[in-house]
């Protein structure tokens, strides 16, 4: 079982990277992470734990781990702000090139869990979101 997890996590990164137009796998880790924490954000907390539990461990804790002390959900986070904040997490300046990795990152997401799941997170997201979600 675990050897089908890191299976699973190796085929993600590799995902993320091809699609994502990323150099190295380390900016493909990168590029999840912010995704996913920033995705954590504005998520209800109930599709992020069903989320959670479908994922590997490493990305369950990306999209979970992220702390606030008082923060709200923003149900109708723009595209644009979404992308501006990815890019800085993931150590990078443009937010129009954030669209991409940001795309992969949501096909290779999509790719480990089911369908009612896929379908549930992007209920969750923003409208914005929700479009590349689908689109991804």
């Amino acid at each position: 079982m675990i050897q089908t997890a890191t299976n699973n996590l190796e085929q993600y990164y590799e995902t993320v990277q091809s699609q994502g137009k990323i150099l190295t796998a380390k900016q493909a880790k990168l590029w999840s992470k912010a995704v996913l924490s920033t995705m954590g954000m504005d998520m209800s907390r109930g599709v992020k734990k069903e989320l959670a539990k479908a994922l590997p461990a490493e990305l369950a804790e990306q999209l979970t781990r992220l702390f606030w002390l008082l923060h709200f959900r923003n149900t109708n986070v723009k595209a644009a702000e979404f992308q501006q904040i990815v890019a800085r997490r993931s150590g990078h300046s443009d937010q129009h090139f954030a669209r991409v990795p940001i795309t992969a990152v949501f096909h290779a997401l999509k790719q480990l869990i089911t369908d009612d799941l896929s379908n549930k997170v992007a209920d969750d997201l923003s409208p914005e979101l929700r479009d590349i979600w689908q689109n991804a």
